[in-house]
């Protein structure tokens, strides 16, 4: 009786990894898009104001030359 089992037991373990052979593994996936994306801009100096010094007003120097060409609305 022990010995059937353990043959129907081999028998179902080595069916079963037959099968685990014959499953397709997951499909390559095609990009969307064909062109890449530009790359990005961290730090834009056109936005920067170089004349005035980090120390003295660092939002000024990091923003002033943005500030200049697009003012706030009061």
């Amino acid at each position: 009786m022990k010995l059937k089992f353990n043959c129907l037991l081999l028998a179902a373990c080595l069916g079963m990894s037959v099968n685990a052979f014959a499953i397709d593994g997951p499909k390559p996936v095609k990009p969307r898009h064909k062109t890449s994306a530009p790359p990005k801009k961290f730090i834009d100096p056109a936005n920067m104001d170089l004349s005035v010094k980090p120390g003295d007003d660092f939002f000024e120097y990091a923003n002033g030359g943005w500030l200049k060409q697009n003012g706030i609305p009061c």
